[in-house]
C-alpha cells in the first residue's frame, strides 16, 4: 500500500539509493538521490550558467523519518519534502553534469557523471567525492558482492570500467566490441 506521496524540487532523477548506515544524517537512515536542478527564473549568461546558478548537478539527502511520517494513505495528495540536505557535485570550473546510476558500497557512496566522463566516489563519513575519469558516458553501476570492485558501464563507448572502490582508480576496462564510427 502506498503511505506516503511526496514532492522534491528535481530534474533529471537518475539515482536512488537507501542508505541505512548512518551516513544520511538521519537517524533511521536515509534516501540519496542524484538529480539536476534548474532555476528557470535565472538569466543564462556566461556568469550564471558558469557558476552553477542555472543547471547544477547534486545530490540530496532525505533521511527516512521525513519521507515516512505521512499516515494519509493513498488517496493524500502529495506533499513537498520538508527536510534535506543538498551536495553539489560539480564546482566553478569543474561541472558535473549529468548525474546518473547512484550506489552505495562499504567504501562509501558511488555516482556515475556522464556528462563528464567520470564517477565520484565518497568515502563513509566524507563529503567531499574523489572523481575518477572513466570511460565515454558512465551511466549505471553495479557492485561485486563485497562492494570492493564497481563495474561502470560506459554508453558511449561501449565498454565497462572496472573500478577499485577503496582505491579510487580504475585497474581495467573491457571493450565490448569495436569502437562505434
Amino acid at each position: 500500500r502506498i503511505s506516503a506521496r511526496r514532492t522534491i524540487d528535481a530534474h533529471n532523477i537518475r539515482g536512488l539509493v537507501v542508505d541505512s548506515a548512518g551516513d544520511s544524517g538521519g537517524d533511521s537512515g536515509g534516501v540519496h538521490i542524484a538529480h539536476s536542478l534548474m532555476d528557470s527564473d535565472s538569466p543564462t549568461t556566461r556568469a550564471m550558467v558558469f557558476y552553477g546558478f542555472v543547471n547544477s548537478s547534486v545530490l540530496r539527502t532525505v533521511a527516512l523519518r521525513d519521507l515516512m511520517n505521512d499516515e494519509r494513505g493513498e488517496d493524500a495528495q502529495p506533499t513537498p519534502v520538508g527536510h534535506w540536505r543538498l551536495h553539489a557535485l560539480g564546482e566553478s570550473g569543474r561541472a558535473a553534469a549529468d548525474p546518473e546510476g547512484l550506489t552505495r558500497s562499504p567504501n562509501g557512496l558511488i555516482v556515475a557523471l556522464g556528462g563528464v566522463h567520470e564517477v565520484g566516489i565518497r568515502p563513509p563519513g566524507k563529503y567531499d567525492f574523489q572523481r575518477i575519469t572513466v570511460g565515454r558516458r558512465p551511466t549505471h553501476i553495479a557492485l561485486d558482492p563485497d562492494g570492493r570492485t564497481a563495474y561502470v558501464l560506459n554508453t558511449f563507448d561501449d565498454s565497462i570500467s572496472v573500478l577499485d572502490v577503496g582505491d579510487a582508480r580504475v585497474t581495467r576496462t573491457i571493450h565490448l566490441g569495436p569502437p562505434p564510427p
